[in-house]
């Protein structure tokens, strides 16, 4: 049920459709890396299997003497085969980046393509554009081969067929060829068996992106708050965390802290679902006046963080005014108008903090003198900051 919510499969009326290999871009880089590593594994099997394969040719074959095309080409496969695995061994990175696992697969397509053909033109000259009982192991080691070698590529469809139409399809046509009821009955085993792995290849890339689907959907949940949908004390602590391991020599990351005044009377008075809709409001506010670049937490409750990577004290001090200037404007519940209040505190690396702790506790004690001048303004009859309630005329 989850693979059918997240990524939908394909009906078998467009097994070979547009819909049934798009890739969603969120997880376009993702797939790439994971289908190099899982044909990665495989490769190596691979590379033997089709030199067993060739020798295992020659020795089905029983014409003498040997035309000397036939022997050339089968020794040219198995030294392109030696050069491969080689090189494949020598230059496959141990931490690949999407780009390297594009290179990768996209040298494989090519190399494949030029192994198939090789194959197929290979065994049609071993069957001498005919099929008997005295030639036959050649178009059932053909199929044997591309058989397996698309079920080492099944997780990268556009190269897993290529076998299947370069060798196995060909074979078909030349065993139709013959207007005879054994070779057609051949024909229809072979096609049957590529059109059953061509369903196999589909299946299992499509269960490829659903679990690629699903745990980025578990990761992103592992990391969002669910009511605003800002990042959580994870991302805070990823981020900040990120940004004091690279700082260089200019501006640190700095983190402003924001808690709101006056909030618990909303829910008091209008329930949680008020208190729930201006959360939501608040958390798009202070999100779109920290700017781009700028990442925005709910810590939990009503308090709220901001981190700014390596920005300036004046251009920090510039979003954290223009974050507090939003709170000027009632937030709305239905026909409610609700005017809340805020405090915030403000740390910036390397001046007021070089770990995350110096940093989170040096903005937690400007956040906490800041909130200590609010109570004394409101003692003194001056409430700028904290929460009114108030029905609007509508």
């Amino acid at each position: 049920m989850a693979y059918q919510q997240i990524f939908p499969k394909p009906s078998g009326d467009h097994l070979l459709s547009e819909e049934a290999f798009a890739v969603p871009a969120e997880i376009d880089d993702e797939l790439a890396v994971a289908q190099y590593l899982r044909i990665k594994d495989q490769i190596p099997w691979l590379h033997v299997s089709i030199a067993v394969m060739v020798i295992a040719g020659f020795l089905a074959d029983n014409s003498e003497p040997r035309v000397f095309g036939e022997v050339a080409l089968g020794g040219l496969l198995l030294l392109a085969v030696a050069i491969r695995s080689f090189l494949w061994k020598k230059f496959s990175p141990s931490a690949v980046t999407p780009a390297d696992a594009r290179k990768q697969l996209g040298s494989s397509f090519l190399i494949l393509l030029m192994f198939s053909a090789g194959a197929t033109i290979w065994t049609l000259a071993e069957m001498e554009h005919r099929f008997s009982h005295e030639n036959m192991f050649a178009p059932v080691i053909l199929v044997l081969g591309a058989l397996g070698t698309a079920s080492c590529y099944a997780s990268h469809p556009r190269t897993a067929m290529i076998p299947l139409l370069l060798c196995n399809l060909p074979l078909v046509l030349v065993l139709v060829a013959q207007v005879d009821i054994h070779s057609t009955a051949v024909a229809m085993a072979v096609l049957m068996i590529s059109l059953l792995q061509t369903r196999l290849i589909v299946g299992r890339y499509q269960e490829m992106l659903a679990n690629l689907m699903l745990n980025r959907a578990t990761r992103l949940s592992a990391r969002t708050d669910p009511l605003t949908g800002l990042g959580n004390r994870l991302v805070l602590s990823e981020t900040l965390g990120d940004g004091l391991h690279a700082m260089g020599t200019g501006p640190g990351p700095s983190v402003a802290l924001i808690d709101l005044d006056g909030f618990k009377p909303v829910n008091d008075q209008h329930g949680h679902a008020a208190g729930d809709a201006v959360l939501v409001q608040v958390a798009r506010r202070i999100e779109h006046a920290a700017g781009e670049g700028a990442v925005s937490v709910r810590m939990g409750g009503d308090e709220f963080a901001v981190i700014f990577q390596s920005a300036s004290r004046e251009e920090v001090n510039a979003r954290c005014t223009e974050i507090m200037s939003t709170f000027a404007i009632p937030f709305m519940f239905e026909s409610i108008s609700i005017r809340l209040g805020a405090s915030l505190g403000f740390a910036q690396a390397p001046e007021q903090g070089r770990t995350m702790r110096e940093l989170l506790a040096a903005a937690d004690h400007a956040l906490y003198e800041m909130k200590a001048e609010h109570r004394a303004q409101a003692a003194s009859g001056h409430r700028p900051r904290i929460a009114g309630l108030e029905r609007s005329a509508a």
